[in-house]
């Protein structure tokens, strides 16, 4: 018999993290995500038209704060909605904010920017801070503005989040559906992440933000992959007795390469596998843990064996209890107990065939090219 419960509003889930300490700046990312994956097509629950139609006063606000676009782009293509956040950032009492956007749909850019730079010995350098040409409106430079809006918006991102969690009853954001039943089980860790080094990986990524990204805005980003050499052995064995079998899957790994910098493009790295003679236990935050005492018994002892380029979040597995042998992120999954990955050989089963899966888990992922920070985005359609 079919399930009648309506689907679960992961905007709970978000409002949670939120009010343990979460910024308002991860929960407007976060919202953000899942509302561009249904319209790219690429969530596992899309948004029906009704449920969108909610949220379409939320978009912009959604965009402006998380500074997806620069000032010069909305005043060329989206004025009047830059005139209603103008009005609600008035209305907020964000008067620096409410003043810097009034000037702007005047055609008052703010004065550019200029960084100085001191070496002992050497005379001070200046270099002032301009836009490229396409973040250009009506032959002025609004870089000093951007930079401006973005030192005042902290306070108008924490409206915005309250003001969006308030509502949230009338707000459905999809969650996570159960992934489908693996037709063969993954293969054993060791293997994927052997056959991941071989494989030449390439990710994809834009700088277009809008409901709608063009295929023809997506990079392709070559990626490369630095390891250090295997773990001695008696190393190893030490840990799998400290451990015992459930940590045996991680260790293979590290058989090969004790440590290892994944996904990398320029100077930023998607994940690092740590050394595991730096493993540590994950120590559950003073914010308040899985509300299961079985629950908390597992994660007391998990280990710390990753973590992601875009924050300080780590992948963590479970060797005690319900959760033995699964992988969750500490912070995301960790208060609710949240079992991301069923275990070690799923994880880097994930990581090669689904690596957007692992690297945006947390937050959105971003590598820098010729100046511009691109986000990490779905392959197009081939």
């Amino acid at each position: 018999m079919p399930d009648a419960r309506p689907p679960a509003n992961h905007l709970d889930t978000l409002a949670e993290h939120y009010r343990q300490g979460k910024s308002a700046f991860w929960l407007l990312s976060q919202t953000h995500l899942r509302l561009q994956a249904s319209r790219d097509g690429g969530a596992p629950r899309p948004l029906g038209q009704p449920e969108w139609q909610e949220w379409l006063r939320w978009w912009d606000l959604l965009r402006f704060c998380l500074g997806l676009q620069s000032i010069a782009i909305w005043l060329r293509d989206e004025p009047q909605a830059l005139q209603r956040i103008q009005a609600l950032a008035h209305l907020a009492g964000q008067d620096a904010l409410a003043d810097i956007l009034s000037e702007a749909l005047q055609g008052q850019p703010q004065a550019a920017q200029t960084v100085q730079f001191h070496t002992l010995g050497e005379a001070e350098q200046r270099y002032t801070l301009t836009a490229p040409a396409h973040e250009r409106f009506d032959g002025k430079d609004w870089s000093g503005t951007d930079i401006a809006i973005e030192q005042h918006c902290d306070g108008f991102a924490v409206v915005i989040a309250e003001l969006m969690l308030a509502e949230r009853a009338q707000l459905h954001l999809p969650g996570d559906q159960p992934a489908a039943r693996p037709t063969a089980p993954p293969q054993p860790a060791a293997e994927t992440l052997a056959r991941l080094l071989r494989t030449e990986s390439r990710l994809f990524a834009t700088e277009i933000f809008g409901v709608a990204a063009s295929p023809t805005a997506m990079r392709e980003l070559p990626m490369q992959h630095q390891t250090t050499p295997a773990a001695e052995a008696s190393l190893l064995e030490f840990f799998q007795h400290l451990h015992g079998p459930v940590a045996a899957p991680l260790l293979a790994t590290h058989a090969l390469h004790n440590g290892a910098r994944l996904f990398c493009h320029g100077a930023q790295h998607g994940l690092e596998l740590l050394p595991v003679e730096d493993w540590a236990l994950q120590q559950q935050g003073s914010g308040g843990g899985p509300a299961d005492a079985a629950d908390a018994d597992s994660l007391a002892d998990a280990l710390r064996f990753a973590r992601g380029g875009c924050d300080d979040e780590y992948w963590v597995l479970a060797t005690a209890g319900p959760l033995a042998g699964a992988v969750l992120l500490s912070e995301t999954d960790g208060p609710q107990a949240h079992r991301r990955f069923a275990s070690v050989d799923a994880f880097f089963d994930a990581l090669l065939h689904a690596p957007l899966s692992v690297l945006n888990a947390s937050g959105q992922l971003r590598y820098p090219l010729d100046g511009r920070w691109l986000e990490l985005r779905p392959a197009p359609p081939a």
